[in-house]
């Protein structure tokens, strides 16, 4: 018997992933687990409130310095995450990994 499934479209298996990530704990980030805690410690417990944090905020984060920072977005894009900055200044994340 042949399956007749038809398959979702690319940009609806991204966005499927998107939101998957998105619900993910920062723990998950194979991050080093001092930057999990600085994190954890303040209120970022999943990657979407990672997200939604300034580069202000985290930097205000004690003993969260550049190092940590730049930690957190190689992390990010390993787990196919890219930011885009918009006209305005402000960033745009989407999800560019696998499907």
């Amino acid at each position: 018997m042949s399956k007749t499934r038809v398959p979702l479209p690319k940009a609806d298996l991204r966005r499927k992933r998107f939101a998957e990530v998105l619900q993910s704990p920062v723990a998950q980030l194979n991050l080093p687990v001092r930057t999990v805690n600085f994190l954890e410690d303040d209120g970022v417990l999943l990657v979407e409130d990672l997200l939604n944090c300034t580069r202000e905020r985290l930097l205000a984060i004690p003993n969260f310095g550049d190092k940590a920072l730049e930690q957190v977005f190689n992390a990010l894009r390993d787990v196919g995450l890219a930011c885009t900055v918009e006209a305005d200044g402000r960033g745009r994340w989407s999800y560019v990994g696998p499907v």
